[in-house]
C-alpha cells in the first residue's frame, strides 16, 4: 500500500487502541474461517458499534470491506 498517497476515509479510527484494531482483525479472520451465523452476527455488531463510536451514519453493505478500511486507516494514521 502506498501510504503517502492514501487518504484515510475514517480519521477517527486513529484514536482507537492497537488492541481494538487487533479485535477487528481477529473478528474478520474468524468470520472468514468459520462462516456461521454467530460469526456473521459478530461482524454485524462490530460494524454497528464502530459506526456509532466514529459517528458514521452511512450503511456498509460489505461489512468486511468496511472493517478492512478501518484497519488500513488506522495503520496509515498511526505509523
Amino acid at each position: 500500500m502506498a501510504r503517502q498517497n492514501y487518504v484515510p476515509k475514517y480519521p477517527g479510527i486513529g484514536s482507537f487502541s492497537e488492541s481494538d484494531i487487533l479485535l477487528i482483525k481477529e473478528t474478520i479472520e474468524r468470520f472468514q474461517k468459520y462462516k456461521n451465523p454467530a460469526h456473521r452476527e459478530a461482524v454485524i455488531l462490530l460494524c454497528h458499534n464502530l459506526s456509532e463510536k466514529l459517528g458514521i451514519t452511512e450503511k456498509h453493505p460489505d461489512k468486511i470491506a468496511f472493517l478492512k478500511t478501518l484497519i488500513k486507516d488506522y495503520i496509515v494514521l498511526t505509523r
